[in-house]
């Protein structure tokens, strides 16, 4: 388990990609924190990983925006207080 007691904030998390990063980080012990647009998708990913007995939370955002981008990362830090992940 290379990413235990690593947090990963991962992009375009909802699908494709993104989706199989994050399943595989979280598979490597990494609680993840998934960001897409669109909120469905990345609910089934976290419920999939959580599923598992990993460690999911999420936030949909079009990271095109300055100020959802800045809401992500304070939501990710917020999620990693709350849950006291060590990083």
């Amino acid at each position: 388990m290379e990413l235990q007691d690593r947090v990963a904030l991962i992009t375009g998390s909802g699908r494709g990609i993104g989706r199989a990063i994050a399943k595989l980080f979280a598979t490597e012990g990494a609680a993840v924190f998934l960001t897409a647009r669109t909120e469905k998708e990345l609910a089934a990913t976290a419920a999939e990983i959580s599923g598992q007995g990993g460690h999911a939370a999420y936030a949909a955002a079009d990271l095109t925006l300055d100020a959802q981008c800045t809401h992500v990362v304070a939501a990710c830090r917020e999620k990693v207080r709350q849950d006291r992940y060590p990083c």
